[in-house]
């Protein structure tokens, strides 16, 4: 492999959309919440986001972790359900006393 000024260039750009703030926003409890989740066969993964006033939906946080091998035999429905209750759960202190969808 050989890092190449082209290589380079696009890192950068990484870099910088990464610490931009199209990527991710703060709290802000007057924003409508928006709580993502997914299963795949080897995790679960979620998103919290804001609907923004002008109508895009922007990312506050992204969680996501493995299965224990037990959860790797859960049923499809049952990976699903898991993500949805541990997201809630380690989002907690943004989803409490709040709606969301």
């Amino acid at each position: 492999f050989c890092w190449t000024r082209e290589c380079q260039l696009a890192f950068d750009q990484v870099k910088e959309l990464v610490i931009s703030d199209k990527v991710l926003v703060h709290f802000n409890p007057n924003y409508p919440i928006i709580l993502s989740t997914d299963a795949s066969n080897d995790g679960i993964a979620g998103c919290l986001s804001h609907k923004m006033p002008d109508g895009n939906e922007r990312p506050i946080s992204f969680i996501s972790r493995t299965f224990v091998p037990a959860e790797k035999n859960y049923s499809v429905t049952d990976k699903e359900a898991l993500a949805i209750y541990w997201s809630v759960r380690k989002l907690f202190q943004y989803l409490q006393n709040q709606k969301f969808t």
